[in-house]
């Protein structure tokens, strides 16, 4: 990898910083590499290639500093090696933050690039209204990605209503609701899963879902506009995992976390109970 432009820059630094060291003892490039131990070459290439000043360079000339017994030779050494390693530092914390954002960014484009880790079955929570009052549907979901960007979902079962304090159902077992749908969606760099569901069914509905995907590809999670089981426009919530105790879970810190959903416009006025 090439190094960032503050990297660059730091390393013509250092090869200004050596050479200036070296006119002000007055030696030539052969001898100023003896006293390392280097060769002459290896000290031209830092002066006048740009070649990065390591870190075992730097320590090298400080021990001779620390051991010269020329007064001034000690100074200018000692001079050089703190310059050298300020300059070494400073490149160091550039290369490191470049590689760092380029470290997260190829993170997001390999999960958002190729969507199809996604595949395969999910559980899947659709929060609604049922008899104007707060409810949600189960169900499993099958997710298949045709392309890289591209999502496909659809329920292989029919929903389950859930078993809510405060639901519709009182405690009964209502029955189960004959709904079939699919999703054409797409997501991006960002995990983002935006798309337009439709009925398979007789009944005509369709809507609009926006998730976001979880790092670790577990929990697919965010919200959906359409159709509710009130046959009302609503805005509710939408939770899929890979188990269904944990898509439980993950539904319920969503829901705590908005309290005010679902939102459904009901006709009479009636606002749905919680």
């Amino acid at each position: 990898m090439a190094a960032p432009r503050k990297a660059r820059e730091a390393l013509s630094k250092s090869g200004g910083t050596i050479r200036d060291a070296r006119d002000e003892l007055q030696m030539t490039g052969q001898e100023f590499a003896d006293l390392g131990r280097y060769s002459a070459d290896h000290i031209r290439g830092l002066e006048t290639q740009g070649k990065r000043c390591s870190q075992t360079f730097i320590d090298t000339y400080r021990s001779v500093a620390e051991t010269v017994k020329r007064e001034e030779v000690k100074a200018v050494l000692t001079d050089m090696v703190t310059e050298l390693q300020k300059i070494r530092d400073c490149e160091t914390a550039a290369i490191d933050r470049r590689r760092g954002v380029e470290g997260k960014r190829r993170k997001r484009a390999r999960i958002g690039a190729d969507a199809r880790p996604l595949g395969g079955q999910w559980t899947g929570i659709w929060q609604t209204s049922r008899e104007n009052k707060h409810a949600a549907v189960i169900e499993t979901v099958t997710i298949q990605a045709p392309k890289p960007r591209q999502l496909e979902m659809m329920n292989l079962s029919d929903s389950r209503w859930l078993d809510l304090p405060g639901g519709s159902d009182n405690g009964a077992a209502p029955e189960p609701r004959h709904f079939r749908w699919k999703a054409r969606c797409e997501i991006n760099i960002e995990n983002w899963i935006w798309g337009r569901f439709e009925s398979l069914s007789s009944v005509r509905a369709a809507g609009l879902v926006w998730l976001k995907v979880d790092n670790f590809q577990e929990v697919i999670a965010g919200n959906w506009m359409g159709i509710s089981a009130d046959s009302e426009q609503t805005y509710g919530i939408l939770v899929l995992h890979r188990s269904e105790e944990l898509a439980l879970r993950r539904f319920e810190v969503e829901r705590n976390a908005h309290p005010g959903l679902p939102v459904t416009p009901i006709r009479s006025g009636t606002p749905i109970s919680h």
